[in-house]
């Protein structure tokens, strides 16, 4: 396969990225991508009503998903062996006893609009974590 992208010339720029590529270790990187997580997750749980069980609210997590090499995911998201229900919930559906229709039940959105209210807060969060990695590198 060829090489898509390469450097060739100034070797003092070619030792500063691969010197900053150091610096976006995992561990560096973890702290902050999983703070912008937490930001949307706390606010779904502000979101999710309260029922009998509280299951819902003790549902929503923040997971991390991947961690390997300079790649690290969070989620925000439910766990579904805590809150099997929560689609029901968000989305809404039709409630049916004994096979019989009963009518619908109304969607109760609490996971999307807290990504909508909080994207941004998160996404600052990620680019000043960025951010400071770099400048720290820059010294």
């Amino acid at each position: 396969m060829a090489n898509i992208v390469s450097i060739s010339g100034d070797r003092e720029l070619y030792n500063a990225i691969k010197a900053l590529s150091g610096k976006f270790a995992p561990g560096k990187v973890e702290d902050f991508v999983e703070k912008a997580a937490d930001i949307i997750t706390k606010q779904a749980k502000e979101n999710a009503p309260v029922g009998v069980t509280g299951n819902l609210k003790k549902g929503i997590i923040t997971k991390k998903w991947i961690s390997k090499g300079y790649q690290t995911i969070f989620l925000s998201t439910v766990d579904y062996k805590i809150s099997p229900h929560a689609h029901l919930v968000e989305y809404g559906h039709r409630l049916i006893i004994k096979g019989q229709k009963r009518g619908k039940v109304k969607a109760y959105p609490f996971f999307r609009p807290a990504v909508d209210a909080k994207r941004n807060e998160a996404l600052r969060i990620i680019e000043d974590g960025a951010r400071k990695i770099i400048q720290e590198a820059g010294r």
